[in-house]
């Protein structure tokens, strides 16, 4: 079995038999972070993928330690956000996007990444300053309601502080790697709130990034 996530139908799973065998027909495509062009079809209850040919190869996320745990972690990330059969163009694009500038902006990439997930599945809004109107002295984040707080709503949103920096880097008026991961590490948190437990990938790289300070 295979697990695709297609830009037209959304979340697919399918069996490719011989998929590791055949060459003619898989030509060692199929594996992870890499864009497909497939053929498949559909009988009864399931769907089988019948070639595959790779589109882009963005398996060089895997190239090191560090970005192998956060191209997983983003991968499980969205993973569990989409529903089977539903197509998600917006996350579709933005999975592409995590997944070439990775390399370059790994923080930058998952938090860009993170947004617009939590921002398609309704969880979060567009984080661009307080919901009173207030657009400077944002040091605070609501998980309940996943919003930004400003000093003044503080009070009544049962927010917690997250600093000045992680604040605008969940705005995207700052793009420093340090504030980016930061400001993932909340909307990791705000994902937990929902689905009542981390992700599997999420020990394995804290446990990585522990060995890379």
């Amino acid at each position: 079995m295979v697990d695709l996530f297609s830009f037209e139908f959304g979340r697919l799973s399918a069996i490719a038999r011989n998929a590791r065998k055949s060459s003619k027909r898989f030509s060692s495509s199929v594996d992870y972070y890499r864009k497909l062009d497939i053929e498949y079809r559909v009988s009864k209850s399931f769907a089988s993928l019948t070639s595959a040919s790779t589109n882009i190869d963005y398996s060089s996320v895997a190239s090191d330690l560090v970005s192998s745990a956060i191209a997983a972690y983003g991968t499980e990330f969205l993973s569990v956000c989409v529903v089977a059969g539903q197509p998600e163009p917006r996350m579709f694009d933005a999975l592409q996007a995590f997944y070439a500038e990775l390399s370059e902006r790994p923080f930058g990439s998952l938090l860009s990444l993170q947004k617009i997930i939590l921002q398609e599945i309704g969880i979060v809004g567009p984080l661009q300053g307080c919901e009173c109107g207030n657009q400077g002295a944002i040091r605070h984040f609501s998980l309940e309601n996943a919003v930004l707080v400003c000093e003044s709503c503080e009070l009544t949103n049962h927010s917690r502080e997250i600093g000045t920096e992680a604040a605008l880097a969940l705005i995207g008026q700052d793009t420093q790697e340090a504030f980016s991961r930061q400001a993932a590490t909340w909307l990791a948190r705000v994902l937990i709130r929902q689905i009542g437990k981390p992700l599997k990938s999420q020990q394995f790289l804290k446990q990585v990034l522990a060995l890379h300070q």
